[in-house]
Protein backbone atom coordinates (compact mmCIF):
# COMPACT_ATOMS: atom_id res chain seq x y z
CA UNK A 1 0.00 0.00 0.00
CA UNK A 2 1.58 3.54 -0.97
CA UNK A 3 2.06 5.88 1.96
CA UNK A 4 0.52 8.92 -0.05
CA UNK A 5 -2.41 7.43 -1.05
CA UNK A 6 -3.22 6.34 2.21
CA UNK A 7 -2.43 9.69 3.43
CA UNK A 8 -4.53 11.40 0.11
CA UNK A 9 -7.54 9.39 1.12
CA UNK A 10 -7.26 10.91 5.13
CA UNK A 11 -6.94 14.22 3.78
CA UNK A 12 -10.29 13.39 1.07
CA UNK A 13 -12.21 12.33 3.80
CA UNK A 14 -11.31 15.44 6.02
CA UNK A 15 -11.93 18.30 3.73
CA UNK A 16 -15.06 15.93 2.20
CA UNK A 17 -13.34 17.89 -1.19
CA UNK A 18 -11.20 16.56 -4.09
CA UNK A 19 -10.65 20.12 -4.92
CA UNK A 20 -9.49 21.45 -1.02
CA UNK A 21 -7.48 18.12 -0.94
CA UNK A 22 -5.54 18.76 -3.94
CA UNK A 23 -4.58 21.80 -2.93
CA UNK A 24 -3.32 21.06 0.15
CA UNK A 25 -1.46 18.23 -1.07
CA UNK A 26 -0.44 19.87 -4.17
CA UNK A 27 -1.51 17.23 -6.59
CA UNK A 28 -3.57 17.79 -9.75
CA UNK A 29 -7.37 16.83 -8.98
CA UNK A 30 -7.21 13.97 -11.68
CA UNK A 31 -4.07 12.77 -10.09
CA UNK A 32 -5.32 12.75 -6.80
CA UNK A 33 -8.82 10.54 -7.92
CA UNK A 34 -6.55 8.33 -9.68
CA UNK A 35 -4.62 7.62 -6.44
CA UNK A 36 -8.12 6.84 -4.04
CA UNK A 37 -8.79 4.14 -7.07
CA UNK A 38 -6.03 2.79 -6.93
CA UNK A 39 -6.14 2.41 -2.93
CA UNK A 40 -9.98 1.39 -3.69
CA UNK A 41 -8.58 -1.83 -6.70
CA UNK A 42 -6.27 -2.67 -3.80
CA UNK A 43 -8.34 -3.04 -1.38
CA UNK A 44 -11.24 -4.85 -3.17
CA UNK A 45 -13.93 -2.42 -2.07
CA UNK A 46 -15.37 1.08 -2.88
CA UNK A 47 -14.37 3.81 -0.01
CA UNK A 48 -15.96 7.28 -0.93
CA UNK A 49 -19.30 8.20 -2.98
CA UNK A 50 -19.90 11.24 -4.60
CA UNK A 51 -23.20 13.98 -4.12
CA UNK A 52 -24.60 17.13 -4.29
CA UNK A 53 -22.20 17.60 -0.47
CA UNK A 54 -18.97 16.49 -2.74
CA UNK A 55 -17.39 13.32 -1.52
CA UNK A 56 -18.40 11.34 1.70
CA UNK A 57 -17.36 8.40 2.79
CA UNK A 58 -19.45 4.82 2.58
CA UNK A 59 -19.57 2.69 5.34
CA UNK A 60 -16.31 0.56 4.60
CA UNK A 61 -14.71 3.58 4.05
CA UNK A 62 -15.79 5.12 7.14
CA UNK A 63 -14.34 1.83 8.68
CA UNK A 64 -11.07 1.93 6.99
CA UNK A 65 -10.74 5.57 7.70
CA UNK A 66 -10.01 4.77 11.92
CA UNK A 67 -7.52 2.17 10.95
CA UNK A 68 -6.16 4.28 8.26
CA UNK A 69 -5.92 7.21 10.83
CA UNK A 70 -3.85 4.56 13.32
CA UNK A 71 -1.83 3.39 10.56
CA UNK A 72 -0.34 6.98 10.16
CA UNK A 73 -0.29 7.38 13.79
CA UNK A 74 1.75 4.26 14.34
CA UNK A 75 4.29 5.33 11.10
CA UNK A 76 4.64 8.73 12.61
CA UNK A 77 5.56 7.37 16.59
CA UNK A 78 8.14 4.55 14.74
CA UNK A 79 9.62 7.86 12.73
CA UNK A 80 9.96 9.05 16.13
CA UNK A 81 11.01 6.05 18.18
CA UNK A 82 13.55 5.35 15.41
CA UNK A 83 15.19 8.93 15.62
CA UNK A 84 15.19 8.43 19.33
CA UNK A 85 17.24 5.04 18.94
CA UNK A 86 19.48 6.55 16.26
CA UNK A 87 20.45 9.38 18.55
CA UNK A 88 20.79 7.13 21.84
CA UNK A 89 22.88 4.64 20.14
CA UNK A 90 24.78 7.04 18.43
CA UNK A 91 28.20 7.06 20.22
CA UNK A 92 27.10 4.86 23.24
CA UNK A 93 29.11 1.68 22.62
CA UNK A 94 32.21 1.71 23.69
CA UNK A 95 35.07 -1.13 24.20
CA UNK A 96 37.02 -2.02 27.14
CA UNK A 97 40.79 -2.28 26.24
CA UNK A 98 41.91 -5.56 28.13
CA UNK A 99 38.35 -7.41 27.77
CA UNK A 100 37.08 -6.02 24.32
CA UNK A 101 33.54 -6.38 25.74
CA UNK A 102 30.66 -3.94 25.43
CA UNK A 103 30.37 -1.56 28.51
CA UNK A 104 26.91 0.01 28.12
CA UNK A 105 26.64 3.76 29.42
CA UNK A 106 22.69 3.51 28.83
CA UNK A 107 20.61 0.60 28.82
CA UNK A 108 17.27 0.75 26.60
CA UNK A 109 14.40 -1.63 28.15
CA UNK A 110 11.57 -2.11 26.35
CA UNK A 111 8.53 -3.18 28.27
CA UNK A 112 4.76 -4.27 26.46
CA UNK A 113 1.76 -2.23 27.00
CA UNK A 114 0.35 -2.20 29.36
CA UNK A 115 2.52 -4.21 31.64
CA UNK A 116 5.40 -0.73 31.88
CA UNK A 117 2.84 0.82 34.86
CA UNK A 118 3.60 -2.52 37.12
CA UNK A 119 7.08 -3.32 35.67
CA UNK A 120 9.28 -0.10 35.09
CA UNK A 121 9.39 1.52 39.03
CA UNK A 122 10.95 -1.82 40.19
CA UNK A 123 13.05 -2.24 37.43
CA UNK A 124 14.35 0.87 37.37
CA UNK A 125 14.71 0.88 41.52
CA UNK A 126 16.67 -2.33 41.09
CA UNK A 127 18.87 -0.42 38.29
CA UNK A 128 19.50 2.02 40.41
CA UNK A 129 20.78 0.02 43.54
CA UNK A 130 22.75 -2.19 41.41
CA UNK A 131 24.49 -0.01 39.01
CA UNK A 132 23.33 3.68 39.86
CA UNK A 133 26.25 5.38 36.50
CA UNK A 134 24.09 3.40 34.56
CA UNK A 135 20.91 5.46 32.76
CA UNK A 136 18.14 3.98 31.32
CA UNK A 137 15.82 4.63 28.55
CA UNK A 138 12.43 2.82 28.84
CA UNK A 139 10.26 2.00 25.27
CA UNK A 140 6.43 0.68 25.67
CA UNK A 141 4.42 -0.80 22.93
CA UNK A 142 3.01 -3.69 21.42
CA UNK A 143 4.29 -7.24 22.71
CA UNK A 144 5.43 -8.10 19.08
CA UNK A 145 6.83 -4.54 18.50
CA UNK A 146 9.43 -5.37 21.30
CA UNK A 147 10.02 -8.64 20.56
CA UNK A 148 11.62 -7.33 16.80
CA UNK A 149 13.24 -4.07 18.35
CA UNK A 150 15.07 -7.18 20.79
CA UNK A 151 15.59 -9.43 18.06
CA UNK A 152 17.13 -6.64 16.03
CA UNK A 153 19.17 -5.21 19.35
CA UNK A 154 17.56 -2.61 18.68
CA UNK A 155 16.88 -2.63 22.29
CA UNK A 156 18.92 -4.47 25.19
CA UNK A 157 16.10 -6.23 27.00
CA UNK A 158 12.62 -6.37 26.89
CA UNK A 159 9.74 -7.58 29.59
CA UNK A 160 6.66 -8.86 27.60
CA UNK A 161 3.96 -11.35 28.77
CA UNK A 162 4.69 -14.06 26.04
CA UNK A 163 6.89 -14.99 23.18
CA UNK A 164 7.19 -17.20 20.57
CA UNK A 165 9.89 -19.90 19.85
CA UNK A 166 12.83 -17.26 18.25
CA UNK A 167 16.12 -18.68 18.17
CA UNK A 168 17.25 -15.09 18.24
CA UNK A 169 16.21 -14.58 21.14
CA UNK A 170 17.09 -15.71 24.82
CA UNK A 171 13.75 -16.27 27.02
CA UNK A 172 13.88 -15.93 30.05
CA UNK A 173 10.53 -16.55 32.37
CA UNK A 174 10.67 -13.92 35.44
CA UNK A 175 6.87 -13.70 36.78
CA UNK A 176 4.03 -16.63 37.05
CA UNK A 177 0.99 -14.67 36.03
CA UNK A 178 -2.65 -15.03 36.82
CA UNK A 179 -5.84 -14.22 35.83
CA UNK A 180 -8.26 -11.94 38.10
CA UNK A 181 -11.67 -10.76 37.51
CA UNK A 182 -12.28 -6.89 38.73
CA UNK A 183 -15.84 -5.89 39.34
CA UNK A 184 -18.06 -2.74 40.81
CA UNK A 185 -17.10 -2.23 44.87
CA UNK A 186 -20.41 -2.38 45.62
CA UNK A 187 -20.80 -6.12 43.80
CA UNK A 188 -19.92 -8.32 47.17
CA UNK A 189 -21.41 -11.57 45.05
CA UNK A 190 -18.88 -11.21 42.39
CA UNK A 191 -18.09 -14.89 43.00
CA UNK A 192 -21.31 -16.22 42.92
CA UNK A 193 -22.20 -14.27 39.77
CA UNK A 194 -18.93 -15.60 37.74
CA UNK A 195 -19.52 -18.96 38.52
CA UNK A 196 -23.18 -18.82 37.56
CA UNK A 197 -23.69 -16.67 34.67
CA UNK A 198 -25.20 -14.35 36.44
CA UNK A 199 -22.39 -12.06 34.97
CA UNK A 200 -23.39 -12.99 31.37
CA UNK A 201 -25.69 -9.90 30.92
CA UNK A 202 -23.37 -7.53 32.67
CA UNK A 203 -21.30 -4.62 30.85
CA UNK A 204 -17.85 -6.07 30.17
CA UNK A 205 -14.57 -3.86 29.77
CA UNK A 206 -12.36 -5.65 27.87
CA UNK A 207 -8.62 -4.73 25.41
CA UNK A 208 -9.23 -4.46 21.92
CA UNK A 209 -7.96 -7.19 19.75
CA UNK A 210 -4.68 -5.78 19.73
CA UNK A 211 -3.60 -7.20 22.54
CA UNK A 212 -2.79 -10.78 22.72
CA UNK A 213 -4.65 -10.78 26.08
CA UNK A 214 -8.19 -10.04 24.17
CA UNK A 215 -7.81 -13.47 22.77
CA UNK A 216 -7.29 -15.06 26.49
CA UNK A 217 -10.40 -13.04 27.78
CA UNK A 218 -12.60 -14.50 25.21
CA UNK A 219 -11.29 -18.16 25.98
CA UNK A 220 -11.70 -17.85 29.66
CA UNK A 221 -15.11 -16.25 29.33
CA UNK A 222 -16.68 -18.96 26.54
CA UNK A 223 -15.13 -21.90 28.73
CA UNK A 224 -16.88 -20.93 31.46
CA UNK A 225 -20.63 -19.60 30.14
CA UNK A 226 -20.86 -21.07 26.18
CA UNK A 227 -20.80 -17.43 24.73
CA UNK A 228 -19.20 -13.92 25.36
CA UNK A 229 -21.03 -10.80 27.22
CA UNK A 230 -23.68 -9.08 25.03
CA UNK A 231 -22.60 -6.28 25.79
CA UNK A 232 -18.62 -5.40 25.75
CA UNK A 233 -16.76 -1.98 25.46
CA UNK A 234 -13.51 -1.91 24.15
CA UNK A 235 -10.72 0.22 25.31
CA UNK A 236 -6.59 0.04 24.85
CA UNK A 237 -5.61 2.01 27.91
CA UNK A 238 -5.23 0.26 31.34
CA UNK A 239 -5.54 3.63 33.04
CA UNK A 240 -9.08 3.99 31.45
CA UNK A 241 -10.38 0.53 32.14
CA UNK A 242 -9.04 0.76 35.63
CA UNK A 243 -11.17 3.87 36.20
CA UNK A 244 -14.36 2.72 34.23
CA UNK A 245 -14.25 -0.43 37.08
CA UNK A 246 -13.50 1.24 39.79
CA UNK A 247 -16.83 3.63 38.69
CA UNK A 248 -19.39 0.92 38.65
CA UNK A 249 -19.05 1.37 34.80
CA UNK A 250 -18.57 -2.70 33.98
CA UNK A 251 -16.68 -5.97 34.85
CA UNK A 252 -12.80 -6.74 33.23
CA UNK A 253 -10.83 -9.59 33.31
CA UNK A 254 -6.73 -8.63 33.76
CA UNK A 255 -3.85 -10.56 34.76
CA UNK A 256 -2.36 -9.93 38.30
CA UNK A 257 0.62 -8.00 36.25
CA UNK A 258 -1.53 -5.19 35.78
CA UNK A 259 -2.18 -4.28 38.62
CA UNK A 260 1.01 -4.82 40.91
CA UNK A 261 1.31 -0.95 40.85
CA UNK A 262 -1.81 -1.40 42.67
CA UNK A 263 -0.62 -3.23 45.24
CA UNK A 264 0.73 -0.32 47.89
CA UNK A 265 -2.66 1.52 47.25
CA UNK A 266 -4.48 -1.32 48.96
CA UNK A 267 -7.59 -1.82 49.24
CA UNK A 268 -8.58 -1.30 45.87
CA UNK A 269 -11.34 0.63 44.22
CA UNK A 270 -12.93 -2.54 42.91
CA UNK A 271 -13.80 -6.08 43.63
CA UNK A 272 -10.86 -8.60 42.88
CA UNK A 273 -11.40 -12.11 42.60
CA UNK A 274 -8.61 -14.69 41.41
CA UNK A 275 -9.54 -17.38 38.79
CA UNK A 276 -7.11 -20.02 40.30
CA UNK A 277 -5.10 -22.58 39.00
CA UNK A 278 -8.33 -23.86 36.82
CA UNK A 279 -7.56 -20.63 34.32
CA UNK A 280 -4.68 -20.35 32.14
CA UNK A 281 -1.42 -19.01 33.59
CA UNK A 282 1.03 -16.83 31.61
CA UNK A 283 4.37 -16.03 32.41
CA UNK A 284 6.13 -12.69 31.89
CA UNK A 285 9.16 -12.65 30.18
CA UNK A 286 12.87 -10.99 30.22
CA UNK A 287 14.25 -11.22 26.55
CA UNK A 288 16.73 -10.39 24.57
CA UNK A 289 18.97 -11.05 21.94
CA UNK A 290 21.13 -14.27 21.06
CA UNK A 291 23.78 -12.10 19.79
CA UNK A 292 24.66 -10.30 23.40
CA UNK A 293 24.28 -13.73 25.03
CA UNK A 294 27.74 -13.99 26.21
CA UNK A 295 28.13 -10.54 27.26
CA UNK A 296 29.15 -10.39 30.99
CA UNK A 297 27.68 -6.85 31.02
CA UNK A 298 23.68 -7.73 29.72
CA UNK A 299 24.08 -11.32 31.54
CA UNK A 300 24.70 -9.26 35.35
CA UNK A 301 22.02 -6.78 34.45
CA UNK A 302 19.37 -9.24 32.96
CA UNK A 303 19.83 -11.13 35.80
CA UNK A 304 19.77 -8.31 38.32
CA UNK A 305 16.33 -7.30 36.41
CA UNK A 306 15.14 -10.94 36.38
CA UNK A 307 16.27 -12.36 40.38
CA UNK A 308 13.30 -9.77 42.29
CA UNK A 309 11.08 -11.41 40.29
CA UNK A 310 12.08 -14.69 40.02
CA UNK A 311 12.14 -15.31 43.45
CA UNK A 312 8.11 -14.30 43.56
CA UNK A 313 7.55 -17.27 41.71
CA UNK A 314 9.39 -19.69 44.51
Amino acid sequence: MDWFDLHAFITVAREKSISKASQILHVSQPTLTARLKRLEQELGVYLLERNWKGIELNRLGALFLIRAIKIKQEMNESITLLQKLGQHYEGEESTDDTSGERKPGKLTIGISRPLCASFVTPILLEMNRNYPMLRCNIISEFTDYILDLAAVGAIDIGIVPHTENRPELISVPIFKDEMLLLGPKQDETIGESFTNAGLLHKPFILFDSRFSLRKLADTILTSLWGDLPRDIQEVNDLGALLSMVSNGMGYSLLPASYILQLESHAPFPFQLLKLGPRFPIRHIHMVYSASIQSDPAIQNIAQTIASPYQRMMT
